[in-house]
């Protein structure tokens, strides 16, 4: 509001009515509709200037004319960009349309020392035809249609209105940055409306609120906190006499598996102590033959394939003295 108020006080204006499109101006440029406000004489806040700007006119700034008085209001002290290979400033010229009728014209030209800084001028439409609604008419003509006081005489041509507007959108966008972070939400004007200025909306929480305040909220009843306890040391001693059950059954595969093994080495070398003794006893038998062939063979006792230490120990006592004797021999 910094350029709009200072200007429009120095040009004899600004009310509370137009502070709200003084603020607008302040951020971007005016749509059409803010335009035919401003540019209507009935409905505009704005005072008619008479005089041209007397220093560059910040950003935001606004001001009205009457072009059939004030011909002089582009020498604001501003360097615009020309046209090539002339020393006229380049103007564009555009018309606005809503709902495919002409409403409001406009003229741009663009600044040559603030790429940011540009200078709008709007002006009326003639809905039907796209001309001028009150082009403006010589000064002496204009001072004779219009009473002392500034006021149109009735009967008469309306003003030729023009709306001037400095705009660097550099300064524009901040501005407008700022205002959407101060200004409050719509939604909590309306929901403060709605329930009243003493008291405050309560939100139920959602459930991933709910999750959180769970794990970050202790349990406070010392009843359920012993219940849990006692839960968790039942389930703890459960998993102790598994992991114990599960170890002897281990433990006593590993042992019957052990005694199948001895068991079975024992019944080997049973095997192998009857074979030895029967062929002990086979070779026992083939040297008494020999030595004795013609002797009777009933104190030679039969192998029956078991035999005791001591009975292969008699065998044995007796295959050595026929073997010795058989060498004496």
């Amino acid at each position: 509001m910094f350029g709009v108020s200072a200007e429009t006080q120095a040009h004899g204006g600004g009310n509370g009515e137009g502070q709200e499109i003084f603020a607008t101006a302040m951020g971007r440029w005016l749509n059409v509709t803010e335009l035919e406000a401003l540019l209507t004489p009935e409905s505009t806040p704005l005072p008619v200037s008479t005089c041209k700007p007397p220093s560059p006119p910040p950003s935001g700034t606004l001001i009205l004319y009457d072009r059939s008085v004030t011909r002089n209001y582009k020498d604001d002290g501003y360097e615009w960009v020309k046209k090539r290979n002339s020393h006229k400033v380049r103007e564009d010229h555009v018309k606005l349309r809503v709902g495919g009728r002409f409403r409001v014209a406009g003229c741009y030209v663009h600044c040559v020392t603030n790429a940011t800084l540009h200078r709008r001028a709007y002006h009326l439409l003639n809905p039907e035809t796209g001309t001028a609604l009150n082009p403006p008419t010589s000064s002496a003509s204009a001072q004779l249609q219009r009473s002392a006081n500034g006021d149109a005489i009735p009967g008469r041509n309306q003003p030729s209105l023009i709306l001037v507007h400095y705009l660097d959108t550099q300064i524009a966008a901040l501005h407008s940055a700022k205002l959407a972070a101060e200004a409050p939400r719509s939604s909590d004007i309306a929901s403060t409306a709605r329930r009243g200025p003493g008291r405050r909306r309560s939100r139920s929480p959602g459930p991933r609120a709910l999750q959180k305040q769970k794990q970050k909220a202790p349990n406070s009843n010392p009843q359920q906190q012993q219940q849990q306890h006692d839960a968790m040391q039942q389930l703890l001693f459960r998993q102790q006499k598994v992991a114990a059950a599960v170890a002897q059954m281990q433990a006593g595969s590993q042992e019957s598996t052990a005694q199948e093994q001895l068991h079975m080495l024992q019944e080997k070398l049973k095997q192998e102590e009857a074979a030895l003794a029967a062929d002990v006893a086979s070779a026992a038998m083939s040297v008494v033959t020999q030595k004795h062939p013609g002797e009777p063979k009933s104190d030679i006792p039969e192998s029956s394939g078991k035999f005791d230490d001591d009975t292969l120990g008699i065998l044995w006592s007796m295959v050595m003295e026929e073997v010795r004797q058989y060498h004496s021999v």
